[in-house]
């Protein structure tokens, strides 16, 4: 047995370990490929509403345009004001330029508040408010 300062203890391989087979008869080489998750189809399949050549993709804190390399800065965060937004809220913010109404928002003051996001002029996410139901007297 050799010794490597950077890797440790160096062993010889043992004859026949590697190629052993598992429970199911196959050896490692034989052995499937562990299956991925599946990517999440319903943003990737958008295309960019601000480049319309890019498609959207997921990352870890929001969705954007994977042309961003190239230039395009659109971007939908995955978290507005403290909120988390479903899937679903994402596609139709992207697909159709607005949402439905989504309770719970945080204002800045603490107070909770309901709104719809929509896409502004320059690709931007902003909140739209319903008509208040106040009486204004």
């Amino acid at each position: 047995m050799d010794f490597d300062f950077a890797d440790g203890p160096q062993r010889d391989a043992v004859p026949g370990r590697d190629a052993a087979p598992n429970q199911t008869g196959n050896t490692a080489a034989e052995r499937p490929a562990p299956a991925r998750a599946e990517a999440q189809s319903a943003p990737a399949s958008l295309t960019c509403p601000k480049c319309d050549q890019g498609c959207i993709i997921e990352g870890r804190r929001g969705y954007g345009c994977n042309r961003f390399r190239e230039g395009c800065d659109f971007v939908v965060w995955k978290e507005i004001s403290g909120k988390h937004l479903t899937e679903k809220q994402v596609h139709a913010l992207i697909g159709k330029g607005k949402t439905g109404l989504i309770k719970g928002f945080n204002g800045r003051s603490g107070k909770k508040f309901d709104a719809r996001l929509r896409l502004d002029e320059q690709w931007k996410v902003v909140f739209e408010f319903p008509n208040s139901k106040r009486n204004s007297t």
